[in-house]
């Protein structure tokens, strides 16, 4: 009779164990998701935010050079391939940040505004192609004249999507090599607690045995 409830016990208490491994394991996981997700976004965030102020440094020297020879606009497009400069003839559009940030980044212009733009593509173009087109533009005024200088952004994009997509297949097999080397430290763990609830088991077990058999002798 003890043997057959240590039988029925042994597999329960394998059940549990492995259910408490298994929850454990999924919450070691989940914080390891979400540690990679949050350092991905501020990585991607750095890396656009360098970007754009790299781009903003550029456009500055470009504003210095339009000021110096305004009338010599198409011969400073050719020589800055990823940029082009245009006279729009309307009020600048789009997003003007307050004057206290303004005044940290690196155009001096007046009434400088800010906008992200993908021009029209073809139905057939994938995403990838799409992201490859996406303009940085920086519309101001110069010596009462309308401006915009406009960057080509999408080739600085499917670069950081690139280090991106390296990233995760690396964060991928942290987690795959973490799934295996936490399952078994569970285990391990858990071992001892475990066993000891195996022997508590087994002595409850026993006395319930004995017990059974001095009620059968009276």
């Amino acid at each position: 009779m003890s043997n057959a409830k240590n039988t029925y016990s042994t597999p329960i208490s394998d059940k549990i164990r492995s259910s408490l491994v298994l929850k454990l394991n999924m919450r070691m996981i989940g914080r390891l998701v979400s540690g990679f997700l949050s350092i991905n976004i501020l990585f991607f965030l750095i890396g656009l935010s360098v970007t754009l102020w790299k781009a903003e440094e550029r456009a500055q020297d470009i504003i210095e050079v339009i000021s110096r020879a305004p009338g010599d606009l198409q011969s400073i497009s050719q020589t800055v391939s990823d940029y082009q400069i245009v006279i729009t003839g309307e009020s600048p559009k789009g997003i003007a940040l307050p004057n206290a940030v303004q005044k940290l980044l690196p155009v001096r212009a007046r009434d400088v505004k800010r906008s992200l733009s993908v021009p029209k593509a073809h139905q057939e173009m994938g995403l990838w192609e799409r992201i490859s087109l996406v303009k940085y533009n920086i519309a101001f005024l110069l010596n009462g004249i309308s401006c915009k200088i406009v960057y080509n952004l999408g080739s600085d994009l499917r670069l950081l999507l690139y280090l991106a997509v390296i990233v995760l297949i690396c964060e991928l097999l942290i987690l795959i090599t973490n799934m295996n080397k936490g399952s078994r430290s569970i285990r391990n763990t858990l071992k001892p607690l475990s066993e000891m609830a195996e022997k508590a088991k087994q002595l409850n077990d026993e006395l319930y045995y004995r017990r059974s058999l001095v009620d059968n002798t009276h």
